[in-house]
């Protein structure tokens, strides 16, 4: 007991020099809590679509959609990169919307998606990368393209979702890596959209049958 009181003694100063540098390190910790939506959603044909500076519209022919929520609840901002969607079969890209892939004739970088009859703002985001701020919230809608799926993906079954944060994982890898990041630690989710092509031709044809029965009412 004299022998740990006397180290104590001898050694206060680097005692509490490395209590605040382990209390240091456990504050500035990343506390991210990540949520992905459990369902990618086939959406209604051109109900994603933007709003020109004239009032015009383009809208994408065949679209599908899911959303993932980030809590940072900690004290220091988490940067993020390789946002990516894929097959997880070929590891090929497939592509989504940001508010880079959106032509520059559309200035206000805003995207819409009708929904039971309602319009809503999607929440789009702005790179492949970036930075989840501290004591934040952020919410990224992921808008797959499916009407520009390369050939040989367009009987696709199932679509992954992932991105990095700027933490070294030590447990697990990201096998999807395409870049030599694969040290960083990811987080990720698959979809199935099995079928997707024949939900699509269903959602096509009640919305044709509905316009006709909306015509020939007016004609009435």
């Amino acid at each position: 007991m004299d022998k740990i009181v006397q180290y104590i003694s001898e050694n206060w100063i680097a005692i509490i020099s490395l209590i605040i540098s382990v209390y240091t390190i456990w504050k500035q910790r990343i506390k991210l809590t990540v949520t992905f939506q459990q369902n990618m959603l086939i959406d209604h044909p051109d109900a994603v679509f933007m709003l020109g500076p004239n009032g015009e519209i383009r809208s994408h022919h065949s679209t599908a959609q899911t959303q993932i929520e980030i809590v940072n609840s900690g004290t220091n901002d988490v940067a993020f990169f390789d946002l990516r969607v894929f097959d997880g079969l070929t590891n090929r890209n497939i592509p989504f919307i940001t508010e880079n892939t959106i032509p520059i004739e559309y200035p206000d970088k805003k995207v819409f998606t009708l929904f039971d009859e309602t319009y809503y703002q999607l929440d789009i985001p702005k790179r492949t990368f970036g930075v989840f701020k501290a004591n934040s919230f952020t919410k990224m809608s992921i808008v797959v393209i499916l009407d520009k799926l390369p050939k040989e993906l367009e009987n696709i079954d199932n679509i992954h979702i992932s991105f990095k944060i700027a933490r070294n994982a030590y447990f697990k890898k990201d096998k999807f890596a395409v870049t030599d990041r694969k040290k960083f630690d990811f987080f990720g989710m698959n979809y199935s959209i099995t079928g997707w092509k024949e939900m699509y031709n269903k959602l096509l044809q009640e919305q044709q049958t509905q316009l006709e029965s909306e015509k020939q009412n007016k004609q009435e």
